[in-house]
């Protein structure tokens, strides 16, 4: 029988944070500990065998730490996590752990150059391994303690100095950009274990109504809320959250700040997922020890 130890090195692909597709859908790029170290590791859509490497457009290593050195060149060693590319596919922004402390940096890898660079270098304080990418991809917003917990900060992608963006003052966990540019959804710590949504504006057109943050409720009272996905048009928010009993799929309309709900179900409804087109959802629906993906068509 394995010890905890043995246990422990048994590579796995990690499901706990995020893998990403490539914009033009031809490849998925994830964090694997294979070689007994998380590295990022690419396998084509297309099918055939997955190998490491360092430009998922060009048959070479992504993250090695063997000969072709990318992400783990002589001075960047730690564990990658979190692979997200850039809206026009050239780059390749990753959480890396120097040291096990888990107190993530935030590296780029630029696919034309074949160079990666901390856009985070020098800090004394913890990102956490979740970001979103601008649409125009001259921005990351990054979640940060550099102000004693966990907010949001907008970060430049060519190294300049970040800023405070939103502190809700509760441990902020997830992020995730708008298509169209306008909106941040936040997923932060709320009361107890639950978790809650805020709908935030950003770069709104001079002469469009004045909105502030928003947090998700339906009837006055906070929803228990978390995945925030949009739709690829924007309008929608889908987030998974609290609905009597059970977590269903609900839907946040930008326009209305009305609330639905997909689906109200006997079980757990996590983890939504839109369709390229906006014309179907999925979700991972949990039933007892029985679990499947579920979806429907239409986002009204």
């Amino acid at each position: 029988m394995l010890n905890l130890t043995q246990l422990l090195r048994v590579p796995h692909v990690d499901s706990g944070l995020r893998y990403d597709i490539s914009p033009d859908d031809q490849r998925i790029v994830f964090a694997w500990n294979k070689t007994d170290t998380w590295e990022l590791w690419t396998m084509s859509l297309r099918g055939g065998r997955s190998s490491r490497r360092s430009n998922p457009l060009h048959n070479e290593e992504i993250a090695s730490s063997q000969q072709t050195l990318l992400a783990t060149t002589s001075h960047i060693i730690g564990a990658k996590f979190s692979p997200r590319f850039s809206p026009d596919g050239t780059k390749l922004a990753y959480a890396l752990d120097p040291d096990g402390s888990e107190s993530y940096h935030i590296y780029i890898h630029n696919f034309q150059t074949n160079t990666s660079f901390d856009l985070t270098p020098n800090i004394a304080y913890a990102h956490q391994p979740n970001f979103a990418w601008s649409p125009d991809g001259e921005k990351l917003a990054v979640l940060s303690d550099r102000h004693g917990q966990f907010a949001l900060h907008l970060l430049p992608t060519d190294g300049t100095p970040g800023r405070l963006l939103k502190n809700v003052f509760h441990p902020c966990w997830d992020v995730t950009w708008s298509p169209d540019g306008q909106w941040l959804a936040l997923e932060a710590e709320s009361k107890a274990s639950d978790r809650s949504i805020y709908v935030i504006p950003i770069n709104r057109p001079r002469k469009a109504t004045k909105i502030h943050t928003i947090q998700l409720k339906i009837k006055g009272e906070v929803l228990n809320a978390q995945n925030p996905t949009w739709s690829p048009e924007s309008k929608f928010l889908a987030f998974s959250a609290e609905n009597g009993e059970w977590h269903n799929i609900g839907l946040f309309n930008v326009e209305t700040r009305d609330i639905s709900w997909v689906n109200e179900s006997i079980g757990d409804d996590t983890q939504p997922a839109w369709s390229r087109s906006g014309e179907s959802i999925g979700w991972v629906h949990a039933e007892g020890a029985h679990t499947s993906l579920q979806f429907k068509e239409g986002s009204g």
